[in-house]
C-alpha cells in the first residue's frame, strides 16, 4: 500500500486493515498519525519523558492487540488508554498528589490559569466527559485537526462537531471548577488551542510502529518473540509473549525467570497434557469453603481461600470491597422464552479482576472456554500445573458451575483435587474431562496501591454500578445494575404468576440466590467501609459510616429474613418453586423496595464522603458510562 493512498484514509479504516490483514504499514500510519497525542497526554500525567515513552508503547501494543474489537475513533481509544495507564503509573505517587494540590490552590488565585496548572488534570478530566464530547474534544483540540476534518472522521455535520465542542468545553470548565480550578469559557479554549500534541520522539514512532511486523495483536503473535526481543528489548518481549494468553491485564511488572508466568503454552512435543513430571501435588493452607459461613459470593470466597495458601493473602470483605463486589446488584435480562441466569451475583468479569489488581496486587488470569467446545486445549493444563507446582492455588469451576480451589493433583495431573462448597472438608476429586474449563490463576503479585486509593476507587465503583444500566457480556448476556437491576428484578417477579413452569422454577431459583448474595455482600461492605475509615478525614469517615450503617441494616434485615424462612424460600428452608405463593411474593417486593432504599441512601454517602474528597462525581452518575459491547463470539 502506498504511502499517498494510505494518508487518504480514515484512522478507523486503518485500524480495520490491520485487524483484517495484520497490515503492517496501517498500524505504522496510525502510530505516526497519533503517537504524538499519547505521548502528550502521558507526560502531562506522570511529568516523565521515559514514562510516556514506555506508557505510548504499551498503549499502542494494547489497540494492536484489540484492534479486531475497537469500534470507536482510534485517536479517542488512544487518549483513554493513555490517560488510564498514566493514572495507574501514578497512583501512588504521594509527590503528585501535593503538587496537584499546590497547583489546585495556586490556580484559585487567577481568573484564566496556566497551562501549567491544567496539565496535571486536564486529560483525566477529558476521559470523563461523555464519548460524544470527547472525541471531538480529543480530535480538535489536542491533536489539531480541523472542524471539518473531525466531522469526517465521526461522519456527522459540522455544525454538530462545533456544538459538541461547545458542550465539551463547557462540562470541562465545570469540572475544572470543582477541582478547584476556576476558567473562563474563553480562557480554556485558547489553552486547549495552543496545547495540542507534542511531537513524540522520532525513536517512539520507529519502534511502536515495528510491533505490527512483529505480528502483535495477530494469531502468529507468540512465534515472532524473538523479533519482538530485537525491536522492543527483553521487557516488552516479556509482555508479547504474556499477551497470548487470555486476559491478562496491566502487564506492567516484569514475570519471574521460572513459575507460572514462564510456563509454555503449548506442551512439549511427543506429549499430551495434562501430564505432569511428578506424580502428585498437594497445596497445603487453603481455606475450607462451604455455604452459610457468610461468604456466599463463591468466586470470592474460593479466591480468598487460595490466597490464604499464599504469601500475599486477602480477606472475604477486602476482596468483596476493592473489586466493587460488595456493594454491586446485578440482575440478568432473560432472552425471549427463557430462563435466568445464575451468574449474575458472581464477580469473574474482567473488570472486577482488574480492581483487585489494583487493589490487592495480584494479577489474575482467565482461562475460559465454551463448556460445548471440550477437550480443553493443550495449553492450558501446563499453565494449572505449573500453578500448583509453585504453591499457588487455582480458582475453578466444578461440574455444577459453582467456584472452587484446585489445590493439587493426582496420577500426573490427569485428577485434579479441589476444595468446593459441596464438599465441607475439601477432598473433591475429579478427572480433567470432567471439569468445565474455567479457571482463574494467580500469577503474579505486586505493591498494590494504598489502601486510601484502592477505597476511594472501591466507592466510585459503587457509584458507577448503582447508576449504569446494563453490561453486555458476549453476544447473548445482559446484566441490568443497580437501581434498574432492582426496577427489572421487582418486575419479573410481579410476572411470575403469567410463566410457563420451566421459566417459572428458573426465576424462583435465581431470586432467592440473588438476594442471599444481597445480603451477603452488604455485609461485607459494612466491613470493607468500616476497615478503611482510618485513611480518611472526619468528615469523610463520617460519611462512610452512614454508608456501612446502611449496607449494616440490609445485612441484618436480610439475615432475619433467612433465618425465618416465611420467605424467599431457598434451599435452606426445604421449600421448591410450588411453595412459592402470591403472599409470598408480595411480602418479598415489599422488602425489596427497603433494601432498595436502604441502598440508595448507603450511595448519597458514599457520594458526600468522596466530594469530601475532592473527587467530581457528577460523571459517576451517568447512565451510559458503558454502552453495549459489540458481540463477542468467543467470550
Amino acid at each position: 500500500m502506498n504511502s499517498s493512498l494510505m494518508n487518504g484514509q480514515s484512522d478507523i479504516s486503518l485500524l480495520q486493515s490491520y485487524a483484517q490483514t495484520r497490515d503492517a504499514q496501517s498500524f505504522a500510519e496510525l502510530v505516526r498519525r497519533h503517537a504524538g497525542l499519547v505521548f502528550a497526554v502521558a507526560r502531562r500525567l506522570t511529568g516523565n519523558p521515559q514514562d510516556a515513552e514506555d506508557i505510548a508503547q504499551t498503549c499502542f501494543m494494547e489497540m494492536a492487540r484489540k484492534a479486531s474489537s475497537i469500534t470507536i475513533s482510534p485517536a479517542g481509544w488512544l487518549h483513554r488508554a493513555a490517560t488510564c495507564r498514566s493514572r495507574d503509573a501514578i497512583r501512588a505517587d504521594i509527590a503528585r498528589r501535593q503538587r496537584e494540590a499546590q497547583a489546585a490552590a495556586n490556580a484559585r488565585q487567577f481568573a484564566d490559569p496556566q497551562w501549567e496548572e491544567l496539565a496535571a488534570f486536564v486529560d483525566e478530566l477529558i476521559d470523563k466527559l461523555p464519548e460524544e464530547l470527547r472525541i471531538p474534544l480529543v480530535l480538535h483540540y489536542l491533536e489539531g485537526r480541523t472542524q471539518s476534518d473531525v466531522a469526517a472522521e465521526i461522519g456527522v455535520e459540522q455544525s454538530t462537531i462545533s456544538r459538541r465542542l461547545a458542550q465539551g468545553v463547557e462540562q470541562l470548565r465545570q469540572n475544572l471548577a470543582k477541582a478547584g480550578i476556576v476558567a473562563s469559557v474563553g480562557g480554556l479554549t485558547a489553552l486547549l488551542l495552543a496545547h495540542p500534541a507534542q511531537a513524540a520522539p522520532a525513536a517512539l514512532i520507529s519502534a511502536t510502529g515495528k510491533m505490527a511486523i512483529a505480528g502483535i495483536g495477530g494469531p502468529g503473535g507468540a512465534s515472532k518473540f524473538s523479533a519482538a526481543r530485537l525491536i522492543f528489548g527483553s521487557a516488552a518481549a516479556v509482555l508479547l509473549a504474556a499477551i497470548t494468553s487470555y486476559l491478562i491485564y496491566q502487564l506492567s511488572t516484569p514475570s519471574r525467570k521460572t513459575g507460572v508466568d514462564s510456563v509454555p503454552l503449548q506442551p512439549a512435543p511427543g506429549t499430551s497434557s495434562p501430564l505432569a513430571s511428578a506424580q502428585s501435588k498437594t497445596i497445603t493452607g487453603v481455606r475450607t469453603l462451604g455455604w452459610n459461613q457468610k461468604k456466599e459470593n463463591t468466586f470470592a470466597g474460593s479466591l480468598e481461600a487460595a490466597l490464604a495458601a499464599t504469601a500475599h493473602p486477602a480477606d472475604y470483605p477486602t476482596i468483596m470491597g476493592v473489586s466493587g463486589l460488595a456493594f454491586r446488584v446485578r440482575w440478568f435480562d432473560r432472552p425471549e422464552n427463557g430462563g435466568w441466569d445464575g451468574s449474575a451475583p458472581v464477580g469473574t468479569m474482567p473488570h472486577p479482576l482488574e480492581e483487585l489488581r489494583r487493589g490487592t496486587g495480584w494479577t489474575l488470569r482467565i482461562l475460559w472456554i465454551n463448556p460445548k467446545n471440550h477437550p480443553m486445549p493443550d495449553e492450558y493444563m501446563p499453565q494449572i500445573i505449573a500453578s500448583l507446582n509453585e504453591n499457588i492455588p487455582v480458582v475453578g469451576y466444578e461440574p455444577k458451575m459453582n467456584s472452587g480451589v484446585f489445590y493439587g493433583y493426582e496420577d500426573h495431573g490427569r485428577t485434579l483435587l479441589m476444595n468446593d462448597y459441596y464438599v465441607a472438608a475439601g477432598g473433591s476429586r475429579y478427572r480433567v474431562e470432567e471439569v468445565p474449563v474455567n479457571f482463574i490463576i494467580p500469577v503474579r503479585w505486586s505493591q498494590p496501591q494504598p489502601p486510601k486509593d484502592t477505597a476511594l476507587a472501591a466507592m466510585q465503583l459503587a457509584m458507577r454500578n448503582w447508576y449504569r444500566v446494563h453490561d453486555m457480556v458476549g453476544s447473548n448476556f445482559r446484566f441490568w445494575y443497580g437501581q434498574t437491576a432492582y426496577e427489572k428484578w421487582m418486575a419479573d417477579v410481579q410476572g411470575a404468576a403469567a410463566l410457563p413452569g420451566k421459566e417459572y422454577a428458573s426465576l424462583f431459583f435465581v431470586h432467592w440466590w440473588n438476594f442471599t448474595s444481597l445480603v451477603d455482600a452488604r455485609a461485607a461492605a459494612g466491613k470493607y467501609l468500616r476497615s478503611q475509615q482510618v485513611h480518611f478525614k472526619a468528615e469523610t469517615s463520617a460519611s462512610m459510616g452512614r454508608a456501612a450503617a446502611y449496607y449494616e441494616e440490609i445485612a441484618r434485615t436480610g439475615a432475619e429474613t433467612i433465618a425465618a424462612k416465611t420467605i424467599f424460600p431457598g434451599r435452606w428452608t426445604g421449600k421448591s418453586a410450588g411453595d412459592w405463593s402470591e403472599n409470598m411474593r408480595t411480602q418479598e417486593l415489599a422488602l425489596l423496595r427497603r433494601l432498595r432504599d436502604l441502598d440508595a441512601a448507603a450511595i448519597s454517602e458514599l457520594d458526600e464522603a468522596l466530594s469530601q474528597e475532592g473527587i467530581i462525581t457528577d460523571t459517576l452518575k451517568a447512565s451510559d458510562l458503558e454502552p453495549p459491547k459489540p458481540p463477542n463470539p468467543h467470550p
